[in-house]
């Protein structure tokens, strides 16, 4: 992964610094960084989402699940997710959202 330079700049684009935002990747280690960006760049109600969609690999060779995201995690709590983003609710980079539309 490589660092958006623009990160702020397009956060500032789409949000003012009282909206309230709530910040998710896969695994919550790249959203609490950004999180702590979106901080100190002045956002004041900016959430991490603990574990992030995905969750922590299972680690016990025994298990059928070894190596998979199964532990944690949003979409392993039981809470609603899907892989069917809509555009309108989320702030996506355009270039994903042309990609989507075009399939």
């Amino acid at each position: 992964m490589v660092f958006n330079p623009d990160f702020i700049a397009q956060a500032k684009a789409h949000f003012k610094p009282d909206d309230a935002l709530l910040v998710m990747c896969r695994s919550g280690g790249r959203s609490a960084k950004s999180v702590d960006l979106l901080a100190q760049a002045g956002f004041k109600n900016v959430h991490n989402i603990v574990d992030g969609m995905e969750g922590d690999l299972v680690e016990d060779p025994e298990s059928l699940f070894n190596g998979k995201r199964l532990k944690n995690g949003w979409k392993n709590s039981g809470l609603p997710w899907t892989y069917a983003v809509d555009p309108k609710k989320v702030c996506l980079p355009s270039i994903f959202v042309e990609t989507r539309a075009s399939k």
